[in-house]
């Protein structure tokens, strides 16, 4: 399955490349969603892959230690719901960490967990192993994630702290949170008082 181009030369040529689709027998709905180079180079990709039962939707994070060349991806790690489902939303490194690398997903209609809200999938081995951790938000907010996932920007500062910026539903106001322990739990920080905000940028 072509997913993405890539080039090597500045931009003057492009070829596409494919991840793969996790040896599943067809070919599934979904693909590349996000995409980030860490501290030593390592270029990361993460996909949302599933539209069956027998394969539900799900988000998939891979690496390539070969500039991204089709055959040179590796699976890392998914994240699935029973019942539900996880779309990824941000793919963040740590800026001068390679080792540190965080996952933001969506998880959603998950019984139990509250629809759409925020899933921390972190690795501090550089892929070896991941953290999974459900979004806790102090002053009692769900921490849903936008409609429109084009709304919705993530940042990781150099002292590890988590930035999210969305908004509810489309044309809903602007919210910022932050989380200093690694996505386990998030406090409101800024909330627009606009009556309603189209556009945003992080």
């Amino acid at each position: 399955v072509t997913e993405a181009a890539r080039t090597n030369d500045g931009g003057a040529t492009w070829a596409a490349t494919a991840i793969g689709d996790e040896n599943c027998a067809t070919p599934e709905n979904g693909g590349l969603a996000r995409i980030a180079i860490d501290a030593g180079g390592r270029i990361w990709g993460a996909r949302q892959i599933g539209s069956t039962t027998a394969h539900p939707l799900r988000s998939s994070i891979h690496y390539s230690d070969a500039d991204g060349a089709t055959g040179t991806w590796t699976l890392a790690g998914t994240l699935s719901e029973a019942g539900g489902g996880r779309r990824p939303y941000a793919l963040l490194t740590h800026p001068t960490n390679q080792q540190i690398i965080a996952l933001l997903s969506a998880s959603d209609f998950a019984p139990g967990a509250g629809d759409r809200h925020c899933i921390t999938y972190m690795t501090e081995d550089r892929g070896g192993s991941f953290t999974e951790r459900g979004a806790t938000v102090g002053s009692g907010d769900n921490f849903v994630a936008t409609d429109n996932g084009n709304a919705f920007r993530a940042l990781m500062l150099p002292n590890g702290r988590l930035i999210v910026v969305n908004r509810e539903d489309t044309s809903s106001r602007v919210k910022i949170y932050t989380s200093d322990d690694k996505g386990a739990t998030w406090t409101l920080r800024y909330t627009d008082a606009g009556a309603s905000v189209n556009t945003m940028i992080l």
